[in-house]
């Protein structure tokens, strides 16, 4: 599939955002990645403002939003995309690297669709205080390096923790369901609040919450489930120590909270979808 990089389309032999990067440039640098379903974006708005809020956090001059639609319709014609998911990255110029809020360079990656994992299981590890971040950096070394037993014992992702506490996995935010609540950890600054998760949050068919939920704590959860906007809501099946021994199964699972949890989600998507309430195709037809 074509690329676009910083004003002209190229042949991709890469879906990395970070080649070419040195790591300063992709410590400020930030991206978002976004499903495309039926030719269109999903959640646009709520993509774009997060990437501008996180370019004004590292003091990058926000790229405009016309641009950015431009290119990404462009973008699905050229690679005749129907489903799939794009990579929005704004880096810093290649002399801007040392913080003056200047010039950024726009990058667009087109991706087909990925097939839906099953149940997961997961990995509890510790996650250092250099890797707890709220914006959507390039920089993902830390992340990288944590994840590392987790992927070599053959779990889906690692479910970083922080002194007892539950924070999120490489890619996804993580619910817990105790009792009749689906409780999911705060955005406190340590963990990077995705737009799945957010939608959940404000959905009103089901009973949501942000708080601390402690790895104590599951030995009581009915369900375990992760989300991110390109996968939905994925369930876990298994959530493992650093040793590989079993913390939580969902052997007493109730998969009616996953499911509901799922077909919100569904609705949710669909809606955006069908209703067009963002005037997408009004705008670039």
């Amino acid at each position: 599939m074509q690329r676009f990089v910083d004003g002209q389309w190229l042949d991709a032999d890469s879906t990395s955002v970070s080649r070419g990067m040195s790591e300063s440039r992709q410590r400020r640098s930030v991206f978002t990645t976004m499903a495309i379903q039926a030719s269109r974006p999903v959640f646009l708005r709520e993509h774009l403002f997060r990437l501008q809020r996180d370019l004004t956090a590292i003091h990058i001059r926000p790229v405009a939003e016309d641009l950015i639609c431009e290119a990404l319709v462009s973008g699905l014609r050229r690679n005749d995309l129907r489903d799939g998911l794009v990579r929005i990255v704004v880096a810093p110029g290649d002399d801007q690297a040392d913080g003056s809020d200047d010039a950024s360079c726009l990058s667009l990656l087109f991706e087909s669709p990925r097939p839906h994992p099953g149940p997961v299981t997961l990995m509890l590890a510790e996650l250092p205080a250099s890797a707890q971040c709220s914006i959507k950096q390039v920089w993902r070394g830390d992340w990288e390096k944590a994840a590392e037993p987790a992927l070599a014992a053959g779990c889906f992702d690692v479910l970083a923790t922080c002194e007892g506490q539950l924070l999120e996995t490489s890619i996804c935010n993580v619910f817990v369901v105790i009792g009749e609540e689906l409780a999911t950890p705060p955005a406190d600054g340590r963990i990077l609040p995705g737009i799945a998760r957010e939608q959940l949050l404000a959905a009103d068919d089901l009973n949501t919450s942000e708080v601390p939920v402690r790895v104590a704590e599951l030995e009581s959860a009915q369900a375990v489930f992760i989300t991110n906007c390109v996968r939905g809501v994925i369930p876990v099946r298994q959530i493992v120590g650093a040793d590989q021994i079993e913390v939580w199964s969902s052997e007493a699972q109730n998969a009616a909270d996953v499911e509901r949890a799922a077909a919100c989600w569904r609705r949710l998507v669909e809606r955006e979808i069908d209703g067009n309430d963002r005037g997408f195709d009004q705008l670039y037809p």
